[in-house]
């Protein structure tokens, strides 16, 4: 490593924890990129860690880091990271990703990935390992995935989450409610329910109806299938149940031998319903010189002797090639010549030909109706599970009209479309009646129009909103909106006359106002091509224009028939306004031009001294010139700039002479008061130290010279706040010696306070308490001194007091401290307690007489300390006596103070 690397090091090899947390969320260093898995996992900051883990994208190490990291905090972004990677895994990435699914165990992170990745492959690795039905049934219903719905159908093993999924799947998912009906259904019957045996058999009955019908391809293994199933079912079913299943089974038997046999006779002898399948003509010889042959199948005569057999011939081969032409003309040629009995056989022979093609034609369009049906059915299917009303009605429209076309739809599409026929019915009902509700609310909603108070522009405004909802309902069910209205129509149409006929008289003063309004506008635009013909002004040009465009603004407020003119006549007018604007442009651009020609020529001739007034005289006739175009405006104030600014920059450097003189002044009048405002905020700073401050204060005043006014007052409001700190600081000095007497009292009561109960004398308290620093005044210590001879003559050496001479020494205590605040009342002249009133009064008479007498008077300081040292020698007391004293001598404590002072 290099020097430079040793003494510099990047931000995110710091020291400082947060300059590498913020250097590693933002810097884009190559070294920093490569070293992001280390500080993810070995750096001593949590946040560092998190900053990392944020810039990686290694889902192994979001894993490790989301179990193993001390950081709570670090484990859940972890986390978040590794559920957030699993569920937009890419292909690039989705075999790591399998792979650390595989090994995760946190429930959390496996539901998240079940419910939110975006690959199949590890939506189901994660739910392989999940068991809780509930997650089950919602993936089951929700998953994108058909054959993992199916999946998880399979492994429900709760017969409510059953329930919910067949019912939830009924209309969305058939795949998923029939899994979920046959595993409820299988359930129940190894359950024993005899209500599902039969259900089940009616299913199979169903089942072998629909064979019985389409008969596909693998009908004999379902049938064995069904038979394998009945066997194990048949025992716990009723009589009649057993026949018609066993009857169907033979039935599907018959039909089977029938396939086998090229008949299907047998099939509708055990439907009981006639075969509609098209006759089979009889295959003829093969075709002679004379016979014609089938389609596709045989070739036209060979020899053809008869012209007009010729001819036929030629029209059937163009038919059988063209689907689309008319075989009716043929036909009706062919009946013609069947009278001549040598060419009866060759017509016969032609009429087969014509029949077999006929018969194609009907067998493809079968084909076509059918393909066409199917996709008809399936489209219905899919409108119906997703509720799509309108799309299931045209579905329906379109297969009635098929059925109405061909007698009937193919037998093999029966059963589907007759039950998607009924799904869709319960819908278009249910859409029917919620469209009802609609229509109503509709109605309502339009007949309490009126009681809204609404503007008249804003009930049409709502009834032209509610008349679009209802064609829209109309719409939807497919009634044609030029039909006479029925029912809530006709309610609904006279519910809207009823409603705007309140607005009429409102909308005839409207057309007025309008009509007034283009009045108004046309004279407006008469008075404006009358102004600008005499305007000279930009700023009356300008107010003009502002006028024109207002007025085009407004063309909404007139008859909308005039608009358009009124339109192009404001439009011309703002045109002839502009070109006007470009006049008085050129004029101003010219007289500009002049000005600084001029300017240019006198500041050659004059001298320096006289070229800031000139200056001042140019910038004076500009604005006097007024305004042209502004790009214009702009270049020439460009060049008056670059004569005048040297002369301003000249001027302007004097200024700034006696500016810094100026400043200079400021910057020490700033210091000198910043001084006196921190000497009266700094409680370090004693008496002595306030005065020599004020005395350099003044010194420097006087240097300072001429100050104004406001500073004058400044600089005597701090030199007023510095006395009175000092006689703060004066009277602080002198009470401190007290405060500290009664800190210590405070600190001793504590003490006492502990001895009462039994704890012993704190001697080692007491020492440091009194005589490690022992205070100033004599008379303060030695009351501090008199409690604690009090407490050691009581408890001894042993530090154990006789209860009785505790009690004794409490009693005489409390005395003496009641003793000590009456007189501290009656010096301070606050109220004593009603029990006391008689000492109280004692007190006082005792006082008068002793100035009556003429005996000394005491001052009040004296006095005042005297009763202080007093009060705090008094000891030991029981807290609740202590804390009821102190709450006397508080009251009387600022006056105490006060004498002090």
């Amino acid at each position: 490593m290099s020097l430079f690397k040793r003494l510099f090091k990047p931000a995110w090899q710091s020291s400082d924890s947060n300059r590498r947390a913020t250097a590693v969320q933002s810097l884009k260093d190559p070294d920093l990129l490569g070293a992001l898995p280390t500080i993810a996992t070995q750096d001593d900051s949590a946040a560092v860690r998190r900053a990392a883990i944020w810039r990686m994208n290694d889902l192994g190490l979001f894993a490790d880091r989301s179990r193993h990291d001390a950081d709570e905090r670090l484990r859940a972004d972890a986390r978040k990271r590794f559920v957030q990677g699993l569920v937009e895994a890419d292909d690039a990435r989705q075999g790591e990703a399998e792979r650390l699914l595989r090994v995760e165990e946190d429930p959390s992170v496996l539901e998240s990935v079940a419910r939110n990745a975006g690959r199949a492959a590890l939506r189901r690795i994660a739910l392989e390992k999940l068991q809780r039905p509930g997650l089950l049934a919602d993936c089951a219903l929700s998953d994108p995935d058909g054959e993992i719905r199916l999946w998880l159908v399979s492994r429900i093993d709760t017969e409510s989450a059953l329930k919910r999924v067949m019912e939830q799947s009924r209309k969305t998912d058939k795949r998923v409610y029939r899994a979920a009906s046959a595993l409820l259904e299988q359930r129940a019957m190894e359950n024993g329910d005899g209500q599902a045996k039969r259900q089940h058999s009616l299913d199979l009955c169903t089942r072998m109806e629909g064979l019985l019908h389409e008969l596909p391809t693998d009908v004999a293994q379902q049938l064995s299938a069904i038979e394998a199933d009945w066997n194990g079912l048949k025992t716990d079913v009723d009589e009649a149940m057993q026949r018609r299943v066993e009857g169907l089974i033979k039935a599907l038997h018959g039909a089977l031998e029938a396939i086998d046999g090229k008949t299907v006779e047998v099939v509708s002898e055990a439907l009981d319903q006639p075969s509609e399948s098209e006759p089979v003509p009889e295959e003829d010889p093969a075709p002679t010189a004379a016979e014609p042959a089938e389609p596709a199948a045989a070739e036209a005569p060979a020899e053809v002797q008869d012209p007009r057999l010729a001819e036929i011939i030629e029209q059937i081969e163009q038919a059988a090639e063209d689907g689309r032409a008319d075989l009716a003309p043929v036909s009706a040629a062919l009946e013609a010549l069947a009278e001549d009995e040598l060419l009866a056989q060759s017509v016969d022979k032609l009429r087969r030909w014509l029949d077999r093609i006929e018969q194609a034609r009907r067998s493809r369009a079968r084909e076509a109706m059918f393909e066409q049906a199917s996709a008809l059915i399936a489209q219905l299917e899919k409108a119906v599970v997703a509720q799509q009303a309108a799309e299931a009605r045209a579905a329906i429209d379109q297969l009635e009209v098929i059925k109405q076309a061909h007698q009937g739809l193919p037998r093999a599409l029966r059963p589907g479309y007759a039950e998607a026929k009924a799904e869709a019915r319960k819908l278009l009902d249910w859409q029917r009646w919620s469209n009802n509700e609609i229509r109503r609310r509709l109605c309502d909603d339009l007949e309490a129009l009126p009681e809204a108070g609404l503007h008249p522009d804003a009930v049409a405004a709502r009834v032209k909103e509610l008349q679009a909802e209802w064609r829209r309902i109309d719409a939807l069910e497919g009634i044609d909106p030029k039909s006479p209205a029925r029912g809530l129509g006709k309610r609904f149409n006279a519910l809207v006359f009823q409603v705007l006929k309140p607005a009429r008289p409102y909308f005839e003063k409207r057309a007025e106002l309008r009509r007034e309004r283009g009045e108004a506008l046309e004279q407006s635009a008469s008075n404006i091509e009358a102004q600008l013909a005499e305007a000279r002004d930009r700023k009356a040009i300008m107010a003009l224009r502002r006028t024109l465009v207002d007025g085009l603004r407004e063309l909404n407020e007139i008859d909308p028939r005039q608009r358009k003119s009124m339109g192009q006549r404001l439009r011309a007018d703002l045109l002839a306004v502009d070109t006007r604007l470009a006049e008085q442009s050129e004029q101003v651009e010219l007289g500009k031009r002049r000005l600084i020609a001029e300017l240019r020529r006198d500041l050659a001739a004059l001298p320096v001294e006289e070229h800031a007034e000139r200056a001042k005289q140019a910038q004076s006739r500009w604005r006097s010139l007024g305004s042209g175009d502004r790009k214009r405006d702009q270049a020439q104030w460009k060049e008056l700039r670059e004569l005048v600014d040297p002369v301003f920059t000249a001027l302007a450097g004097q200024r700034e002479v006696e500016q810094a003189e100026n400043q200079a002044q400021i910057e020490s009048f700033n210091r000198l008061l910043k001084r006196l405002e921190d000497a009266c905020s700094d409680d370090q700073i004693g008496a002595e130290g306030l005065q020599r401050l004020q005395q350099q204060c003044r010194e420097e005043i006087a240097e300072l010279g001429p100050l104004d006014r406001q500073r004058e007052r400044r600089i005597d409001e701090a030199m007023r706040q510095v006395d009175q700190r000092y006689g703060q600081r004066l009277r602080h000095q002198r009470l401190s010696a007290y405060t500290a007497l009664a800190t210590r009292a405070s600190r001793l009561d504590r003490i006492e306070a502990a001895w009462i109960d039994g704890s012993g004398l704190d001697q080692p308290g007491l020492h440091d308490l009194i005589d490690a620093e022992p205070l100033s005044d004599t008379a303060l210590q030695a009351a501090l001194e008199i409690r604690r001879g009090r407490l050691q003559a009581v408890s001894g050496e042993a530090d154990e007091a006789d209860m009785a001479q505790v009690l004794n020494l409490l009693e005489a205590q409390q005395r003496e401290a009641e003793a000590v605040l009456l007189d501290c009342e009656f010096f301070a002249g606050v109220d004593s307690p009603a029990e006391f009133q008689s000492e109280r009064m004692d007190l006082q008479v005792k006082r008068l007489a002793e100035r009556m007498a003429g005996g000394e008077v005491t001052d009040a300081a004296r006095h005042a300390a005297r009763l202080w040292a007093a009060w705090f020698s008094v000891g030991p007391l029981s807290a609740t006596s202590r804390a009821s004293l102190a709450a006397r001598f508080d009251r009387c404590r600022k006056a105490l103070e006060g004498a002090l002072n």
